[in-house]
């Protein structure tokens, strides 16, 4: 009975996570994405303040949108949200037999917050909004920490 509970959680975590058995490799592309990544957040927030006509012409296109589309998207941005907190709860539950994943993902989240709030901060001059989605009538700032 234990090894089918044992067999069942690893099935399950199977559907999130990468298989801890094995040799930890990243492929290249990982390697490439990642520092494209990271040049095109650079690249914008040194330019954000030339942009700010884009960022208008963007919030008159969407004010004229019905107002269930916009709905629409606060429920798709929310599904990002609920994908992000499921993955938590996952690493949370299977702690116990993957602490390295726990590790992995808990530096992600602090250098993705530590990040977001230093770029708000030298980009704009204020404190960022971390998580837009549950605030209301805030504008969120660049960049923003989904």
């Amino acid at each position: 009975m234990g090894s089918q509970t044992t067999d069942g959680v690893r099935k399950s975590a199977g559907s999130f996570f990468i298989s801890a058995d094995g040799a930890r490799a990243r492929r290249p592309m990982d390697v490439a994405v990642g520092v494209l990544g990271v040049l095109m957040v650079l690249v914008t927030a040194l330019k954000s303040d030339q942009i700010e006509w884009a960022t208008d012409a963007v919030g008159q296109l969407i004010a004229l949108f019905p107002s269930w589309m916009l709905t629409a998207f606060t429920v798709v941005y929310g599904i990002g949200l609920i994908y992000a907190l499921v993955i938590i709860v996952m690493t949370v539950v299977h702690f116990r037999t993957r602490r390295d994943l726990a590790r992995d993902i808990a530096i992600v989240i602090g250098l993705s917050v530590l990040s977001v709030i230093v770029l708000t901060r030298l980009v704009s001059g204020a404190w960022p909004v971390l998580l837009p989605e549950l605030s209301d009538g805030v504008r969120p700032l660049y960049p923003v920490t989904r």
